[in-house]
């Protein structure tokens, strides 16, 4: 059986300690920044008008970036026949089933 003097055990339980605390030093954040995104030249969206309403019901798009959202209508109800987008001054017809790109920034 081997015996353990207290100040083997206290260098042990030092070493340990010294180990544990070189683990836990604070990170350079400045030295590990993420490349930035890139910014995508276009966005791309779809959205479908079906029995539900408008899927998906919200986009989010980055200001300033050109945007390309295709509307597909689905459903032949009356309503949703057109897409009017009153700030960018759009306005236009939704046929059933076929696609209708509109382009803004």
């Amino acid at each position: 059986m081997l015996k353990r003097s207290s100040g083997t055990l206290f260098v042990g339980t030092a070493a340990m300690l010294l180990l544990a605390s070189s683990l836990c030093l604070p990170i350079n954040i400045h030295a590990q920044r993420r490349p930035k995104r890139k910014v995508p030249a276009v966005q791309k969206a779809t959205v479908a008008l079906t029995e539900n309403g408008y899927e998906p019901t919200a986009l989010k798009l980055r200001r300033g970036v050109p945007a390309q959202v295709t509307f597909i209508r689905r459903v032949s109800a009356t309503f949703g026949t057109q897409i009017v987008i009153a700030d960018y001054d759009i306005k236009r017809a939704l046929p059933l089933n076929e696609p209708v790109l509109v382009t803004f920034t």
